[in-house]
């Protein structure tokens, strides 16, 4: 009987050992997760000043010649086909800039 209560000690100290490495482990997988909003605050000021300030610059370059043009030249039938055709370019290079850090 002495003999199966130190087994059973053995076993407990072992789950007690098991456990503390798992606690220590999920502590550790919780840290490297969490985000701080000073994170936040650098990665949205760094996102605006490499992805959005350009964008921006880029619209207004491109849409009031391309608008220009359209309301100017392009017959009233096709001014839709022509703006369709400009968004398609637009929406590609604004998938460009979102995902360029990626």
């Amino acid at each position: 009987e002495e003999d199966q209560s130190h087994i059973i000690e053995e076993i407990f100290r072992g789950l007690k050992k098991v456990e503390a490495v798992l606690s220590t482990k999920r502590q550790e997988e919780k840290d490297e997760l969490s985000i701080t909003w000073q994170d936040v605050r650098n990665h949205t000021w760094s996102n605006l000043q490499t992805v959005y300030v350009p964008t921006y610059i880029a619209d207004c370059l491109i849409w009031p010649p391309l608008q220009l043009i359209n309301f100017t030249f392009i017959p009233l039938r096709l001014q839709f086909l022509y703006v369709n055709v400009a968004n398609l370019a637009w929406n590609t290079f604004l998938s460009f800039m979102a995902n360029k850090s990626h």
